[in-house]
């Protein structure tokens, strides 16, 4: 039996562009006021619905995409989920200053 063609990460890729320009979305959000409500999440979610769409269409093909990943490959993964996570950390946590700089007291 002849092994598979090596495939790239593309969609793999796609998933987390989608989830960082979500991130992103929000993160920016969150910046006006400290706090994301219902609307916000539903706009960025509109704003970011094409990328969401592409990355869904793909999403069938990550477990093989993961199946012959190469080094470069997972080192390129690895750097993008540890952007995603400091994106998730930074929406999670309360900010030090606000946009005045003052000290924001919890």
């Amino acid at each position: 039996m002849e092994k598979p063609a090596p495939r790239d990460i593309k969609e793999t890729m796609e998933i987390f562009e989608y989830a960082n320009k979500m991130l992103d979305s929000l993160i920016t959000k969150k910046q006006d006021d400290g706090k994301i409500d219902t609307a916000e999440i539903a706009m960025s979610f509109a704003a970011n619905l094409p990328s969401g769409i592409r990355a869904y269409m793909g999403s069938g093909d990550v477990d093989d995409e993961l199946k012959d990943l190469d080094d470069e490959e997972m080192m390129k993964l690895a750097m993008e989920g540890s952007k995603l996570a400091k994106k998730v950390l930074s929406l999670l946590m309360k900010p030090v200053l606000t946009n005045n700089n003052k000290h924001n007291i919890p």
